[in-house]
């Protein structure tokens, strides 16, 4: 027993001389706050007990941050510390001015409000320090999302921070509305604040006297020019994020009176799509005049139960002072997307590469150390993951796929990439081969293809079918031989529409015709063409291919004579010995093909 207490002491005298090391990092307070409270009670208790025996004065700030947001006694204690140490000479100084005027504080804001989210920075001078508060907002379910403190006794050293962020300069009312927007999110969905409340609360609730003469929407507006395409766009995604500031925001005048006071809306704004996700938003017709404009959006969406429905608005603009406003909303259709509708998001084409595996845990093992992948979802024999990236719905609309980068399942026979981008999902299974080279994961890219969603998500429900065999079907992955490769890459350069690299080694390039697609990657001497649709020899003039000229990858070596079988089987050897050509080669055909040739017995 009493070696156990020693262990566990030491445990809790480490644990608290890491998180000193941590508070000397300037800031970092609200992030130590954040690791304490994520604790369990008695933990919680060791580890502020053995804090406040070092007597340490730079764990001041902590300590009351300790006082003031957590209970009990882990409270007692810190402020019993605090108490300790001013009386031991240390200055204890507070937190933030009890009394400060709106003129104290200098505000930036990153002109993303939106995009529904923004940074938001506050600098004051509190007794000889400069004290800068750092806040990221989002103006969904997260509200007041991070925060941490920076102090300086150099007012340029901050200002040159800001510079390099890209912020605007706003007032303190105009900044201090931005963050009471955000808090009343999360009070609005009962999320938690970022730690640190007691640090910046007094920013929520200090009334400042001076007037708010600035215009918020011309500062949102200014990094792209105001167009009524951008505030639909704005509009759609405010009622995405339930952001009712938004939406009274971008209102004109008369539609605001029908709101009524700000506060009072944003306080009892019930959202009629509170239920729903927006998957994506449709332009249908507009009519653009010089301070008018009308037009009719359509929006696909479902609900709790995974209902899709589409929802059409119509809506009318106006032009005031140069910036553009909505003065009328109308809900013209609301109705149900069946399985058939072309707008059904399982009915949208995607492109897939597949890979065979036979290590189901190892490949797990590999995307849970990928910090690129997040899972999304898990079902009975696979798992769901996500490759996010951001995307501008403002100057694009709403599209979830554009903020997808990829998607993956992961079976116990195959990988599947999958994006509506050809090039997303060509990039995608380079880094992940780049990222298992040097492992023992035998994988082998088994075929590219163009799919719907739903043949994709099919792996899901019906765990026979193996995606691989319903592409191969109608894709394929050729080899040109290497006499022929001069003759090959011109032609490749010639027609291709799109070009990129892959890495410094890797050229890609995609010809689009209009019944079919051709991918084409230039690795060393090798060449390696995608069919997307057809096969190599039905493509006539377009493409001219002799048959002596490619192999099929594919095709069954079963069929092939003896000399064709030799060549295969060298052309195979080959390619498995470089890092990145062995992914394309079949696993198993050069052992069955050894042994039906008698090489081996």
């Amino acid at each position: 027993m009493l070696r156990k207490g020693f262990i566990s002491g030491n445990i809790y005298n480490e644990l608290a001389k890491e998180l000193i090391v941590l508070t000397e990092l300037d800031g970092a307070q609200s992030t130590c706050l954040n690791i304490i409270e994520n604790l369990p009670s008695d933990i919680q208790l060791k580890i502020v007990e053995n804090l406040s025996k070092t007597n340490n004065s730079k764990l001041i700030p902590l300590f009351q941050l300790i006082s003031r947001e957590m209970e009990g006694e882990v409270q007692r204690i810190a402020a019993k510390t605090l108490r300790k140490l001013e009386y031991l000479g240390h200055k204890v100084n507070p937190l933030i001015p009890r009394q400060f005027s709106s003129l104290d504080v200098q505000a930036y804001v990153s002109p993303s409000r939106l995009q529904g989210s923004c940074v938001l920075v506050l600098i004051m001078k509190v007794e000889k320090d400069y004290h800068a508060y750092y806040f990221s907002l989002a103006f969904n379910h997260l509200g007041i999302k991070e925060y941490f403190q920076h102090t300086s006794s150099n007012k340029e050293e901050l200002l040159k921070i800001i510079e390099k962020q890209n912020l605007r300069s706003i007032n303190y009312f105009s900044a201090q509305r931005l963050l009471q927007d955000a808090y009343k999110q999360n009070q609005r969905f009962g999320t938690k604040v970022a730690s640190g409340f007691s640090q910046y609360k007094h920013f929520l609730t200090n009334n400042t006297k001076v007037e708010d003469t600035e215009n918020n929407r011309e500062l949102w507006l200014a990094a792209k020019e105001s167009t009524p395409e951008r505030l639909v766009n704005a509009y759609l995604l405010a009622l995405k994020n339930m952001d009712a500031s938004l939406v009274y925001d971008l209102a004109a005048p008369g539609l605001q009176e029908k709101f009524g006071d700000r506060n009072d809306f944003l306080d009892n704004w019930v959202h009629p799509f509170e239920k729903y996700s927006f998957i994506k938003s449709i332009p249908l017709a507009w009519i653009n005049g010089e301070n008018n404009a009308i037009c009719q959006y359509q929006i696909i969406g479902s609900n709790e139960k995974d209902e899709l429905k589409k929802i059409d608005f119509s809506f009318e603009l106006e032009k005031i002072n140069q910036q553009w406003y909505i003065s009328v909303v109308k809900i013209e259709c609301f109705c149900p997307i069946t399985d058939g509708d072309p707008l059904n998001p399982l009915n949208y084409e995607v492109y897939a590469g597949v890979y065979s595996i036979s290590n189901y845990n190892s490949i797990k093992s590999t995307f849970d150390n990928w910090d690129k992948v997040h899972v999304t979802g898990e079902f009975e024999g696979g798992i769901c993951y996500k490759w996010f990236k951001a995307g501008d719905p403002v100057d694009k609309g709403l599209d979830i796929s554009r903020d997808i980068y990829g998607e993956f399942i992961l079976t116990n026979n195959e990988l599947i990439i999958f994006s509506s981008g050809l090039k997303n999902v060509t990039e995608i299974c380079y880094f992940f081969q780049e990222l298992i080279q040097g492992t023992n994961n035998p994988v082998h890219l088994a075929v590219k293809g163009l799919c719907l969603v739903r043949d994709v998500y099919r792996v899901i429900t019906d765990t026979e079918f193996m995606l691989s065999k319903e592409l191969a079907e109608k894709n394929h992955i050729y080899y040109l031989s290497f006499q022929d490769y001069q003759y090959w890459h011109n032609l490749i350069r010639e027609q291709a529409d799109e070009r990129y690299f892959l890495g410094s080694k890797i050229q890609v390039f995609e010809i689009k015709k209009e019944n079919y697609l051709v991918e084409a990657l230039i690795y060393r001497n090798h060449i390696f063409i995608f069919s997307y649709g057809e096969k190599l020899e039905k493509w006539g003039k377009s493409f001219p291919v002799a048959e002596s000229n490619i192999v099929d990858l594919a095709s069954e070596w079963e069929q092939r004579g003896e000399k064709e079988k030799w060549h295969y089987c060298k052309l195979l050897s080959n390619l498995k010995k470089d890092p990145y050509t062995k992914f394309l080669v079949p696993q198993g055909t050069q052992l069955k093909m050894a042994k039906n040739m008698r090489i081996l017995n």
